[in-house]
């Protein structure tokens, strides 16, 4: 039955924003570094990492390349200027 297009799904559906910060920071990996925690995510040497917190002097939080959102240590990237 045409319903006029009241209700109608669109043709497409609609991709969800990432959910990156509007406040983040891209850095450069310098070593390799292998996740010791749950809460923690893997970087390889090469790869950018978003940066989305500063939590102390040694840690900091974002997300890989792969996707994996958490904390990791700061003197293994390098922020871009």
């Amino acid at each position: 039955a045409d319903d006029g297009g009241w209700g109608a799904e669109p043709a497409v559906a609609a991709e969800p924003a990432a959910a990156v910060p509007a406040d983040f920071y891209v850095a450069t990996v310098l070593y390799d570094y292998a996740a010791a925690e749950s809460n923690e995510i893997n970087l390889t040497a090469g790869e950018e990492v978003y940066v989305y917190e500063f939590i102390d002097d040694g840690w900091w939080s974002g997300e890989n390349i792969a996707g994996e959102v958490g904390m990791f240590p700061s003197n293994f990237v390098e922020l871009h200027q």
